[in-house]
């Protein structure tokens, strides 16, 4: 059975759920959503698939759109076997119809890793299973709280960049 599996891909399946705008509740008021279409996402931790082949991408991939999800937020920190999961990631999803984006794991990267950032970005970024939105390279991240992201997009493609911020810990 693939449910251990595919619980392990679904950690974030509303991942982009902020990203295009998901409502709120509260005292504010609601808008309605803008018309068009929605994405889901799953956030997938390439940290934890060295050892995967890409028939293992392809596998996952068909399970998540099994069950209507749309693409993974691949989510990268610096393991040295980055570009080999990543090329499996990206033929697989290409194979597919199925879309990816990068998403850096700022646990990992910082404000001196620009230029490598936007390495990355620029070499998968143009591949054809990357998610474009508004016609850039999409990337998100994991934390990432005041990183500069105006250092990457000037050595990089053009890009939509979706960080995720950490809500403050207020101590009781």
């Amino acid at each position: 059975m693939h449910l251990p599996r595919l619980s392990g891909l679904l950690a974030l399946a509303a991942f982009v759920a902020c990203a295009l705008g998901a409502a709120t509740s509260g005292d504010l008021e609601l808008e309605d959503r803008a018309t068009g279409t929605k994405y889901v996402f799953a956030h997938f931790i390439v940290g934890i698939v060295a050892s995967y082949a890409q028939s293992d991408w392809t596998n996952d991939m068909k399970l998540a759109q099994a069950i209507g999800i749309d693409g993974f937020a691949l989510n990268i920190g610096k393991d040295s076997y980055n570009a080999q999961q990543l090329g499996y990631a990206y033929a697989a999803a290409q194979a597919l119809n199925f879309k990816v984006f990068l998403s850096f794991d700022f646990g990992y990267w910082g404000s001196g890793d620009t230029a490598t950032i936007a390495s990355y970005i620029n070499t998968y970024g143009v591949l054809p299973a990357q998610f474009i939105y508004n016609n850039e390279i999409f990337v998100s991240t994991f934390v990432g709280d005041g990183f500069n992201w105006a250092t990457v997009a000037a050595q990089s493609k053009p890009l939509f960049a979706c960080p995720n911020y950490q809500a403050a810990y207020k101590l009781c």
